[in-house]
């Protein structure tokens, strides 16, 4: 059992960039807590889970707007097989004094096989009324249409899904500094559709 906890405590004008990836694991679970404690913050969440066998996986992240104008953007995608499992609860709490807030929830998730599941609860919490946010989430398999039309460009059923799932990490991937580290995110997508 993997547990981990990152809590930050940002003051004014600070802005962070922080990608969880998960790709292994019998059971993990992965805290975020940011704390904006000043104006002008910028926090940018973004995770990726990929799941089989009988993985569990479970992400939980909490973001508080204490002060005005601040800024937060929170996307995790998962791909799941077989009978894993994962949770997604993340909560965005905008405080009293915490005008002019933006913030953004997203979590993303396919099913490759139906006996996996996905457990989702995005949250907000709202105090201040000069906002901006949103919160959502979706659950679902790889789309045929664009799969069909691969297939029918002669690239093999295999490789067209591994096209696709590539595709929809992609924008996780692309907040990834590290070349080597998206290299090991692609092969783990390669290896689990296999």
């Amino acid at each position: 059992y993997l547990n981990h906890f990152t809590q930050i405590h940002q003051e004014a004008d600070t802005s962070i960039n922080h990608v969880t990836l998960t790709l292994s694991g019998n059971m993990v679970r992965n805290n975020l807590h940011f704390y904006m404690n000043g104006r002008n913050c910028n926090s940018l969440l973004y995770g990726l889970y990929i799941t089989d066998g009988n993985e569990f996986v479970d992400n939980h992240t909490r973001v508080d707007h204490a002060m005005p104008d601040c800024f937060s953007d929170e996307k995790y995608k998962g791909i799941l097989k077989d009978q894993s499992t994962a949770v997604f609860n993340g909560k965005i709490m905008v405080h009293l004094d915490a005008q002019k807030t933006n913030a953004y929830q997203r979590n993303q998730n396919i099913l490759l096989s139906k006996d996996a599941v996905v457990n989702t609860k995005p949250q907000l919490e709202i105090f201040a009324d000069d906002v901006k946010c949103t919160h959502g989430a979706t659950i679902g398999q790889l789309d045929e249409e664009p799969l069909f039309y691969l297939r029918s460009r002669g690239i093999p059923e295999n490789e067209a899904r591994k096209l696709l799932l590539n595709a929809f990490a992609d924008d996780i991937a692309e907040k990834i500094n590290i070349p080597e580290l998206v290299q090991v995110l692609e092969d783990e997508i390669a290896r689990k559709i296999s």
